[in-house]
């Protein structure tokens, strides 16, 4: 049976691989690529001569990344340090 996933070191994963990586669920994160909220890498077949692309969708690291520091929450109303 063949692992579909990204190689150790790897900048694009699957969909199973980055939803494991963000923390949610499959359909969660694939709700999240059909809205438009992360971009996919769509790899464009080599067989076909119109454009068309193949069907596995897979996601870059960095756009995880930076959703990531997007979606981070500050409580503002936390007291902050009195530097003297």
């Amino acid at each position: 049976m063949r692992k579909r996933t990204t190689s150790a070191g790897g900048r694009l994963m699957d969909l199973r691989t980055a939803a494991a990586y963000l923390g949610c669920s499959y359909w969660t994160l694939r709700d999240l690529v059909l809205n438009g909220h992360i971009p996919a890498v769509r790899i464009p077949s080599p067989r076909a001569r119109d454009g068309r692309v193949m069907r596995r969708i897979l996601i870059d690291s960095r756009d995880l990344e930076r959703l990531i520091e997007r979606w981070k929450e500050v409580d503002d109303t936390a007291p902050t340090a009195m530097h003297p």
